[in-house]
């Protein structure tokens, strides 16, 4: 199976999205975190992408659970499991978020997480576009993957460059100018968000101009966007987790 770590940070990845009302509103309702953002999409993770009754039942305790956290795993299992065999997982999310039933199910999701002791984190609404974000960001400094993407891959009809610069300035799922407005609200510090403001400053006209290129190997050796690669990669390295 998974290592110790990986596994328990997928499962308290899937209890987090779980006990988020802001995540569920937003990603299973309105469809604003990503297009595949849907209550069985959570489930689906949990369950059987890492099998999360197999854990609680084989390696909880071997992985040094205390029988409280067990206790508390195993008390959302019963709850989840009693839901989906009711509702299935297909019912209309705007009913499922505001279900008593749910309601409860979220409440429990919140004790496991505490159970095992974590007590401040980025709710999921917040941390997945903030990563895609930064993921994206980083997708603009390296040469290679846009010689390979744009240049050797690049499908007929399809523009990478256009559909990279549509995320990151319009697409809701990387919420760019939400981020940078309120950033403090994704964990964002006033000199990375500095960081991110030059980094859109900077591009934002530079997309205006080249929006219609399609010659992609053009902006590949232009000195602007070398410049804007530059800018990219001081933003991934403000955001890197410092070394102890």
């Amino acid at each position: 199976m998974f290592p110790k770590k990986r596994w328990l940070e997928e499962i308290i990845s899937c209890l987090k999205e779980i006990a988020s009302a802001e995540f569920q509103e937003k990603g299973w309702v309105k469809g604003e975190i990503h297009d595949y953002c849907r209550f069985a999409g959570t489930i689906c993770c949990l369950y059987e992408d890492f099998h999360f009754e197999y854990f609680i039942e084989q390696y909880a305790e071997k992985f040094g659970l205390s029988a409280q956290q067990i206790r508390k795993l195993d008390q959302l299992r019963n709850a989840l499991n009693a839901y989906i065999d009711k509702h299935g997982c297909y019912e209309e999310p705007n009913l499922i978020v505001k279900d008593p039933e749910w309601i409860k199910i979220r409440m429990l999701a919140k004790e496991c997480i505490e159970a095992l002791g974590i007590q401040k984190y980025l709710d999921p609404s917040k941390k997945i576009p903030k990563e895609a974000l930064l993921h994206l960001i980083s997708n603009f400094e390296s040469t290679k993957l846009q010689e390979r993407i744009w240049i050797k891959e690049r499908n007929p009809g399809k523009n990478p460059f256009r559909e990279w610069m549509e995320k990151f300035f319009n697409s809701y799922a990387y919420k760019t100018q939400e981020i940078i407005t309120h950033f403090r609200d994704y964990e964002i510090t006033e000199e990375q968000q500095r960081y991110l403001v030059r980094l859109y400053d900077t591009l934002k006209p530079y997309w205006e101009k080249m929006k219609g290129e399609e010659d992609l190997r053009k902006v590949l050796e232009d000195p602007e966007w070398h410049y804007i690669q530059s800018l990219s990669r001081e933003v991934s390295n403000a955001f890197k987790e410092p070394k102890n």
